[in-house]
């Protein structure tokens, strides 16, 4: 709750402003407040940086994937994990092999894919295995390609409701301690709004011109070539419950991908894990993808002395 200059406050997680205290009291949990409730929630506001172009100089291309993609699935179903290491391993494979703007294109939309939430009508006529294996089989570029989930109406939430369902996801995903966290925390989602935006812009400025940086060419790679067995390990290191970046990769999907050693299709995505690894730390990623693979979406939060804060995420592969 914000207090105003009138004498009147303002209910932080649905915008409501109220004459007085009462008035904001009889409000809070009624159907326009869980409402308005609904429309913040899990929203967050991104950062583009738009690159300019000098004069006689071609318009930059249109951005590689949509602002915000689809949710993905917390989990890879069994009968689908190997046949999602194979196809994202063919991915990455044709991503060192070309390296081009439409190889990483392809591979950074793989999981939005591949990987999206079935629509309900889609659960009651197949398994989540075979929604998961006809994705894969999906170009990575063609999102229109999927069928979209429906909307379906939510049954309205109050707060200890949606509390009770952030932390069963968690404890679902084996994530004991983001459980706790999430009981004893008391951040508050910041509200969708210009003044937001602006507050994360000013504590992420976009860069400056007049930054040089030396040349990629005359920079000596830090490390030899990662192997696969780093990458196993590096994966398995990964708390449960960690999220996905702007691609909807999520850390999960990876450990289930590489969970069968002995299987041929998770040996062979750890190798070309390691590769593209290698090709990333040697700096050979096409210049207009690294603001991409290297950005990272942001989730504004509340202060308790009323400043905006911010969660960044990033995408997994970086």
């Amino acid at each position: 709750m914000t207090d105003t200059a009138d004498g009147g406050a303002i209910y932080d997680l649905c915008g409501f402003k109220a004459a007085s205290a009462g008035s904001l009291k009889r409000h809070r949990g009624k159907g326009k407040c869980l409402k308005s409730q609904k429309t913040q929630e899990d929203r967050t506001v991104v950062l583009e940086q738009t690159p300019t172009c000098n004069a006689g100089e071609p318009p930059a291309e249109e951005p590689i994937q949509p602002r915000r993609p689809p949710p993905t699935l917390y989990r890879i179903p069994h009968g689908a994990r190997a046949a999602a290491a194979a196809a994202y391993g063919t991915s990455i494979r044709e991503c060192i092999r070309s390296n081009t703007r439409e190889s990483w294109s392809t591979l950074l939309r793989f999981p939005s894919v591949a990987f999206r939430q079935p629509g309900k009508n889609q659960r009651t006529k197949k398994s989540l295995s075979s929604i998961v294996k006809e994705n894969e089989s999906r170009p990575a570029g063609g999102e229109q390609a999927v069928a979209k989930p429906l909307k379906k109406k939510q049954k309205k939430m109050d707060e200890d409701s949606e509390l009770k369902r952030r932390v069963e996801q968690k404890r679902n995903d084996c994530d004991v301690s983001g459980a706790v966290r999430i009981l004893a925390s008391d951040d508050v989602m910041a509200p969708v709004t210009t003044e937001t935006l602006e507050a994360l812009r000013a504590k992420h400025p976009l860069e400056q011109d007049s930054v040089a940086f030396p040349l990629k060419e005359s920079l000596v790679p830090p490390v030899g070539p990662v192997t696969s067995e780093e990458v196993i390990n590096a994966t398995v290191s990964i708390p449960n419950g960690s999220a996905g970046g702007p691609d909807g990769l999520r850390p999960q999907h990876l450990k289930d991908m590489l969970k069968g050693v002995r299987d041929p299709a998770s040996t062979e995505l750890a190798e070309s894990l390691a590769l593209l690894i290698t090709l990333m730390l040697e700096r050979k990623v096409p210049d207009d993808i690294c603001p991409v693979l290297y950005g990272v979406s942001l989730t504004a939060l509340l202060k308790k002395d009323g400043g905006i804060g911010s969660i960044a995420v990033g995408n997994t592969l970086r």
